[in-house]
This record gives C-alpha cells, structure tokens and sequence, in this order.
C-alpha cells in the first residue's frame, strides 16, 4: 500500500539530482527504500542547501521526523531564500537580535517573535509548540508562510 508521504518522497527523489549520499537506516519505516525508487537519487536530493555551509537545510532523518512533503521541502528552500533577504534580516535583528532560541516571557517567542496563536495559525504546531523550540528553518519557513498572507504588516511594516 502506498501512502501520500511515500509517493511525494518518490516524485521528489526521481525528479531532483543528487546532493549527497544518504544511508537507507535514516529514511522513516514508512518510506520507500532509496534503492527502489530511484537508484541513482539519494533521499538528500529533497534538502535545499545553504549555499554558505554547504550542508542541506534539513536532513533526511527531518523530512522523515516532520513528515514534510516534496512541496514542503520546495517551500522551505524558497523559505531560506526570502529569509536571506534585506527586509526579513532587519527583522529578524529588531525582533530578536537574530536568536531563534529567544523566549523573552512576554508571549512572542522565536527570531520574528510569533505569539502562540500566530505560530499555530501559519502551520507553526508542525515543528514545535512555540517558535523559540523550533529549528531556524521552520522559524523561517513559518514566517515566510505568514508573510505570504499577510504581507510585512506583522512585523510593523518591515524594516
């Protein structure tokens, strides 16, 4: 039986070129081996890679640990582009010095400091309970989500 996770996992890896080698132990139990969907095409092929470290934004173990789909992975590489941007980085630096970690205890949490109703609204509950748990590519990637909606308008008005 094939499951909608499986079968986005399988168009992604079949249409993307490799990135890196990837052991078959850290794809999710419910995935298709690497193997038998596309020989040449590793799992990684679905991380977007930040160019500065060359590294992927997020491994293989986390598209299995998220469940996030190919589109998913699609809208956090676009995520990590707009986050790199001039107005998203003043942001960022206003709101919280930069720190995703920050949990300054009045109720906004995170490096764009969401409140909890904002967080969970713009798909936040996926990756953690507040934005300060979550890694900075979801921070990002809920930010652009909430920024596609609703414009600059959260933050102030941007930079």
């Amino acid at each position: 039986m094939t499951t909608p996770y499986r079968r986005a996992l399988s168009r992604a890896l079949i249409a993307l070129p490799v990135l890196a080698a990837v052991s078959l132990t850290a794809l999710p139990a419910q995935a298709a081996p690497v193997s038998q969907v596309a020989p040449t095409t590793s799992a990684a092929a679905l991380a977007p890679v930040n160019r500065a470290t060359a590294r992927p934004l997020v491994s293989v173990t986390t598209i299995g640990a998220y469940r996030l789909t190919a589109r998913n992975v699609r809208d956090i590489s676009a995520a990590h582009k707009w986050a790199a941007g001039r107005i998203p980085r003043a942001i960022r630096t206003r709101e919280s010095a930069g720190n995703y970690r920050i949990n300054t205890g009045n109720g906004y949490y995170g490096a764009y400091q969401f409140d909890y109703g904002s967080w969970l609204a713009n798909g936040g509950g996926k990756f953690a309970r507040t934005a300060d748990k979550a890694p900075a590519w979801a921070q990002d990637y809920v930010a652009w989500t909430y920024w596609r909606q609703a414009g600059y308008g959260p933050w102030g008005g941007g930079a």
